[in-house]
């Protein structure tokens, strides 16, 4: 039997956020192609890697760990692409600023979740994002749209106490109304008609919601390589 072609993930950065990308792609599958079998559904390999939460400990700007993180998912990527994948995914908003470094290492196409979330919030006049301060520090979501509201670190360190939740395994149904309301509220304070949640531990703790203005990052990423998967690629952007 022939091995079929794999979507390949680098996960762990945090594993909830990688769980919740496993589980898009499952259930957006049948958006994406004729879903009669099990079969039908694409092969994925995700590798979950075992990195600590850098941003907590303050060591994520320091360029020497930063290089030996790089060298071991480095690593990761190799394997992605022994293992059959023909196109990659990694479901961490941040970790996009070491995106050509991995791409350096294989000839499976990234997709960056910047380039997507751009097709994304196209038609809204005044979207905004929420995100972690190190991400904004990067400048990753710079040039996704002209009007991006992006708010004050004051406000971004407000979201990212859901993010540690999440990653000490402690968001409660009260923590999950509350980011929900803290979304909304960012909104209605800013004129937003769209939010992007830029951390993919964000759209785990705000949880589904089939409101359009509440753009997660990691269905747009879920939607990308699924369409680059099964043929759609000309919404499939490659990273820079």
């Amino acid at each position: 039997m022939t091995v079929k072609p794999a979507i390949g993930i680098i996960g762990g950065l945090g594993p909830q956020a990688s769980a919740l990308l496993y589980k898009l792609l499952i259930d957006k599958t049948k958006d994406h192609t004729d879903l009669r079998d099990t079969a039908d559904y694409p092969r994925i390999v995700l590798l979950s890697t075992s990195i600590p939460n850098y941003l907590s400990s303050g060591q994520a700007t320091d360029p020497a760990i930063m290089a030996q993180v790089i060298a071991l998912v480095q690593e990761e990527v190799r394997l992605l692409e022994v293992a059959g994948a023909v196109v990659n995914g990694i479901a961490c908003n941040t970790a996009h600023l070491a995106l050509d470094h991995l791409q350096a290492v294989t000839t499976v196409p990234f997709l960056s979740i910047m380039d997507l979330v751009r097709h994304s919030v196209a038609p809204f006049q005044r979207p905004g994002l929420l995100c972690t301060r190190l991400t904004k520090q990067t400048g990753l979501y710079a040039s996704v749209h002209p009007n991006l509201y992006i708010p004050p670190d004051s406000l971004l360190e407000q979201a990212e106490e859901w993010v540690f939740k999440l990653l000490d395994d402690a968001v409660r149904p009260a923590d999950q109304a509350a980011f929900r309301r803290f979304t909304q509220d960012f909104a209605t304070a800013n004129g937003l008609d769209a939010v992007v949640l830029g951390c993919t531990e964000l759209p785990v703790v705000y949880g589904p919601t089939t409101d359009p203005g509440v753009i997660s990052t990691l269905e747009v990423l879920a939607d990308g390589l699924l369409d680059f998967y099964f043929g759609g690629q000309s919404h499939a952007h490659q990273a820079a």
